[in-house]
């Protein structure tokens, strides 16, 4: 369908009396258009020439009616009385498609214009679209919708807004609803029939000149309550919430001040191997913050939002996802579209089902915590059965992580906190023993716990302030995993020739498809076991971030996981 076109006329003088004399109307000088023809309306000629017939002024009608009705919309109206000032000058707007819907009768059953489907109607607002709500002549009002002359093959579209939406998709939506939302009545839509009773067996422009009724200044009125303007407010409602969502976004590196809340941001759809999730709860992880103030080594490109470890419904999946439908209770190791937002696009393998003995919350608390410890103890620490394991910083996501999966694959836990709180938490998941690395002799405390032997391995949270002592407390051939670090740190490399132990660090991202893999299983297999229960601290919604990522750094100590609830 061609694009509609909109015939804009200003109204210039007062309407034509009825007691002016024939011979005072005759004398009055045609009005010359830009297309070379004379005529008297700049509105009643190019209907006349489209319905087949010559102009008052007899110029031929041998343009197409397209090119006619441009033409006629160019020029000035009657010069029946002399221009008005322009504050009192108004207009008149009609949607017309190649010809002017006053070109023909109504569609309730007059001459109907050329080509397929129904006849548009002729202006005069009798056609019925409306059901009552625009059923005046659009002598005194403006054409119903479906005397706008908006046709699609076969059949007239008794529903612009509803026609407009499907033909520019749901971006148009919320400027279409505008439109119809600010549509007005108005008297300056002439019928071009030359009469004031226009659709009602009046005479035509060419016997009769303009009745002047198009020349009145128009009034604006709101549309009237009806069919139309409940489809304006279910359709804007649509448009809030169907098509864009609310979504943390980075446009610059910097500090927790460049996550902006945005609330326009298109949701994404879900394509091939991907699936749509519905946000319930989102995991703040230390490594994000490094990530966003521009400090660690993998940079997303900008734009971009954060965030890896959701846990939500399923909205949708692509075409070439089987393991899912729409419905399903699910969490993530990984997005694609990122975390921080209502809705995110994930790929399927890194989409795992949510059991109910957990909720959306712990949900969120699995993904980078538990696969981080995993990799460090035995993808990369090769802990085993039987060894003793010091968690340093234990009370956090991947501290309490650590000491779940220690504990079930068969190791003594040793963890420290910041807090006597922070001590019970880890001591009810999975440690055999707690300390408070805020008290100045705590080495001392786990060296008499392990018997003066060390430990096996140390999962770091702060090397560039625990490492250093790290190295004083390992066994034989003991290993330092570095999870965590915030800085640079001084160390003696005697320290680790002494007992040829080892300083390894960890990164989840390079981890190959084999290793996430294996880790997954690990995990769901806790799952199902009921030894991997993740433990959710503090709750900060989406308007929140910001706070969410100072305390994720500056807080005191930490109880457990950070989640924000969109």
């Amino acid at each position: 369908m061609r694009p509609a076109q909109e015939l804009v006329v200003q109204n210039r003088a007062r309407p034509f009396s009825s007691r002016t004399t024939g011979a005072a109307r005759s004398s009055r000088p045609p009005l010359r258009l830009p297309s070379g023809r004379a005529s008297r309306c700049a509105l009643c000629s190019p209907n006349a020439a489209i319905a087949g017939r010559r102009n008052p002024t007899g110029a031929a009608a041998d343009k197409p009616p397209q090119a006619k009705a441009e033409g006629g919309a160019q020029g000035a109206l009657c010069p029946a009385r002399p221009p008005l000032p322009p504050h009192r000058r108004r207009s008149a707007v009609v949607a017309v498609r190649g010809r002017s819907c006053r070109g023909t009768r109504c569609a309730g059953g007059s001459p109907r214009a050329p080509g397929p489907g129904p006849a548009p109607g002729n202006g005069t607002g009798r056609c019925g679209a409306g059901r009552g709500s625009w059923r005046r002549s659009c002598a005194a009002r403006a054409c119903c919708p479906r005397c706008a002359g908006l046709r699609s093959a076969g059949r007239a579209d008794t529903n612009p807004l509803l026609r407009t939406f499907r033909a520019s998709g749901s971006a148009g939506l919320p400027a279409a609803a505008a439109g119809l939302a600010g549509r007005v009545r108005t008297r300056g839509a002439c019928p071009g029939r030359g009469v004031s009773g226009a659709g009602r067996g009046g005479a035509r422009g060419r016997s009769r000149r303009c009745c002047g009724r198009c020349l009145r200044p128009a009034r604006p009125v709101s549309p009237p309550p009806g069919p139309a303007s409940r489809a304006v407010d279910i359709l804007v409602a649509m448009a809030a919430t169907r098509n864009v969502m609310r979504a943390v976004r980075v446009f610059e590196f910097g500090g927790p001040e460049v996550l902006k809340l945005q609330s326009d941001v298109v949701i994404p759809d879900a394509k091939g191997n991907q699936v749509l999730i519905k946000v319930h709860a989102c995991g703040v992880n230390p490594v994000e913050t490094y990530i966003r103030s521009g400090s660690y080594a993998r940079k997303p490109a900008l734009p971009y939002t954060p965030g890896t470890d959701v846990a939500g419904v399923i909205e949708g999946v692509g075409e070439h996802v089987t393991a899912f439908k729409k419905g399903d209770r699910v969490f993530t190791t990984g997005t694609v579209s990122g975390g921080y937002a209502e809705y995110t696009l994930a790929a399927a393998d890194r989409v795992f089902p949510l059991s109910d003995k957990l909720d959306f919350r712990q949900g969120a608390a699995i993904g980078i915590p538990y696969c981080t410890a995993y990799r460090a103890l035995f993808q990369k620490g090769r802990a085993k059965a039987g060894e003793s394991v010091l968690v340093h910083g234990a009370s956090g996501g991947v501290g309490i992580a650590a000491c779940q999966i220690a504990r079930a694959c068969g190791l003594k836990v040793l963890g420290t906190a910041g807090t006597e709180e922070g001590m019970n938490l880890i001591l009810r998941n999975g440690a055999h023993q707690a300390f408070n690395h805020r008290e100045a002799n705590y080495i001392d405390k786990i060296k008499e716990c392990t018997g003066m032997e060390g430990v096996d391995i140390i999962i770091e949270m702060l090397s560039n302030v625990n490492l250093a002592a790290d190295l004083q407390l390992l066994a034989r051939a003991g290993r330092v995993m570095v999870v965590g670090c915030r800085g640079p740190v001084e160390i003696n490399p005697r320290d680790t020739m002494s007992k040829e132990s080892s300083i390894i660090g960890v990164s989840l991202f390079l981890a190959t498809e084999e290793e996430r893999q294996e880790c997954a299983a690990a995990l769901l297999d806790g799952i199902a076991a009921g030894w991997l229960k993740p433990s959710v601290d503090s709750e900060y919604p989406l308007e929140r971030v910001v706070k969410a990522h100072e305390d994720i750094i500056n807080s005191s100590g930490a109880r457990g996981k950070m989640v924000l609830l969109p």
